[in-house]
């Protein structure tokens, strides 16, 4: 028990040592910033801050200095690459461009040469039907047929021939 009230005995101490602290520093604080002098001194002369509060925090160094060579060349490597990535990009798409084009104008070739030829197959066929229809003799009537003429015995229609009609 006796060490629970020293416990918190100190731990109240603590606090309120804490707080009277705080207290004194807010109060500084507020007296520097709001100091009449003060601020006549930063619109006079700005850089008299930077001064000033370097000298009240002396040597204290919370940070490491920055590496600004090596900071820039990170950078710089981080832009070329991706600088880089970009002309690939870029090379690809063109590319791609490139193909899509001559792709089109195979296929435009492939179509004309289609259409051609169904041209000269159209063609064909109907020089085909023109022939069919200009053969086919169309019927005159009734035409004699003597045994003595040469000409008519030659325009005789010949004997159909059906294969197997013999046979029974």
């Amino acid at each position: 028990m006796a060490q629970q009230k020293k416990f918190l005995s100190d731990t109240f101490e603590q606090v309120g040592e804490f707080g009277k602290s705080t207290i004194k520093k807010a109060a500084q604080t507020l007296t520097q910033t709001f100091s009449p002098l003060n601020l006549t001194e930063l619109l006079i002369n700005p850089s008299t801050e930077k001064a000033a509060s370097d000298k009240e925090k002396g040597g204290e160094k919370n940070h490491t200095p920055l590496n600004i060579e090596k900071l820039q060349q990170n950078y710089q490597k981080q832009d070329n690459q991706k600088l880089e990535l970009m002309r690939q990009r870029l090379f690809q798409l063109v590319k791609k461009e490139e193909e899509e084009q001559i792709q089109r104008k195979k296929e435009e070739e492939q179509l004309i040469k289609r259409q051609r030829e169904l041209r000269k197959e159209q063609q064909k066929k109907e020089e085909k039907e023109k022939e069919k229809q200009q053969t086919v003799i169309i019927p005159s009537g009734k035409i004699r047929r003597s045994i003595f003429s040469i000409k008519k015995i030659a325009n005789r229609q010949h004997f159909e021939i059906k294969p197997a009609s013999g046979k029974k």
